[in-house]
């Protein structure tokens, strides 16, 4: 299990600069991040994701 989150890890910055709006010059990178939907989309996904994941947690641990 370790190998491919390290494999995942390593391959990261490759995906940094998939698109244009990166990088020096090109203002406010937390506003970029907010009204571009190649980024806000996934965030909120994933964030629903995890607080999901923890709602879950929580609850299989106060039926245990």
């Amino acid at each position: 299990m370790k190998k491919p989150i390290a494999i995942a890890a390593a391959l990261m910055p490759v995906t940094l600069f998939a698109h244009s709006g990166h990088g020096v010059g090109h203002g406010s990178q937390f506003f970029h991040y907010l009204a571009s939907p190649d980024h806000f989309i996934p965030m909120v996904l994933a964030s629903v994701a995890v607080i999901g994941f923890f709602v879950y947690r929580k609850a299989q641990r106060n039926n245990a």
